[in-house]
This record gives structure tokens, C-alpha cells and sequence, in this order.
């Protein structure tokens, strides 16, 4: 699970997609966006209409990790997912 969950964070990071991108498409993305939230890693963008679209943001705590994730996977254009067993997640959800 912590592969879907930092593919998820890594879409947020970067934007472009609309709340239904993430909940609605694939029960996997949609279920690692709960958990994303449910960790205090990213908010949803409310009433803030944006070109691309924006349906989630990186909280403060989502900017701390993502620069922990990439500092560890990072590559030249975002991270290796095949290294995601290498990354912590916060207390709350099991990986």
C-alpha cells in the first residue's frame, strides 16, 4: 500500500487533477487519498478553482515528508516507486 499512497502524494505535489481523478477512477488511488488525508498529509482544496485543476494540497506535515521521500527516492523527475518499501509513513495507518 505504501507504493499507491506515494504515487498519490507524488499527483498531489504536483497537481492537475480533479477530486474525481482521485476518488473515483481506482478504488486503489481513492483509498490511499483516505489515508492521505486521514494522516494529515494533504487537504482538500475547497472553492478555489485553479487551471489545472487542483483537488488536494500538501499540508505542512505533506511538504515535511514529501522532502523526506524525495530526499531518499528522489530522482531527477520525481520519485523511484520501486523504493517505496524504503519509506516510513507517520504513525496512524500500517503501510
Amino acid at each position: 500500500m505504501g507504493t499507491r499512497r506515494l504515487a498519490a502524494l507524488q499527483e498531489v505535489q504536483a497537481g492537475g487533477h480533479t477530486a474525481e481523478w482521485f476518488d473515483q477512477q481506482d478504488e486503489g488511488r481513492a483509498e490511499a487519498t483516505r489515508e492521505l488525508l486521514a494522516l494529515g498529509l494533504i487537504d482538500r482544496v475547497e472553492d478555489q478553482p485553479s487551471d489545472p485543476p487542483r483537488a488536494y494540497r500538501l499540508t505542512d506535515a505533506g511538504v515535511a515528508f514529501w522532502s523526506y521521500v524525495t530526499e531518499l527516492i528522489g530522482t531527477g523527475s520525481g520519485i523511484d516507486l520501486a523504493r517505496s518499501n524504503e519509506i516510513e509513513f507517520p504513525d496512524g495507518i500500517p503501510s
